[in-house]
């Protein structure tokens, strides 16, 4: 859901995510969270994975990659900066090799009231 008009969207950074999200999902699974305070949610389209984490408080989430099958996946990750309560343009994006077979989850560090969100795509060959 946005909630504004495409044209503030338009030149931001994220703004191609935002093209990327599909409206229909194959799996979706919840990842970690607890009530009121945080989730991590990973949704399937295809091969493709979407992440989306939010918080109310700043918090760091680590999230299990073990839903990833063991595959190789490329992945762009847009998350907010310590800055975000003062200056919610700014949006790093982050490209990332993700390892399923990893029994280390990827450590995420959230602001309050933030946010992640993670594209990943498999690897061409799908195994390192």
């Amino acid at each position: 859901m946005l909630s504004d008009t495409p044209s503030a969207y338009r030149g931001e950074p994220g703004a191609e995510f935002l093209k990327a999200v599909p409206s229909t999902w194959d799996e979706t699974r919840v990842l970690d969270g607890k009530i009121g305070e945080y989730v991590v949610i990973a949704r399937r389209h295809g091969g493709d994975w979407f992440v989306g984490a939010m918080t109310d408080g700043a918090r760091k989430v680590a999230i299990p990659l073990g839903f990833l099958g063991g595959r190789a996946y490329d992945a762009t990750i847009w998350t907010d900066t310590r800055d975000t309560a003062t200056n919610p343009a700014r949006r790093p994006v982050l490209p990332a090799r993700l390892d399923g077979k990893s029994s280390r989850p990827l450590e995420l560090g959230l602001a309050a009231g933030g946010g992640a969100v993670l594209h990943l795509r498999p690897v061409v060959g799908g195994k390192k």
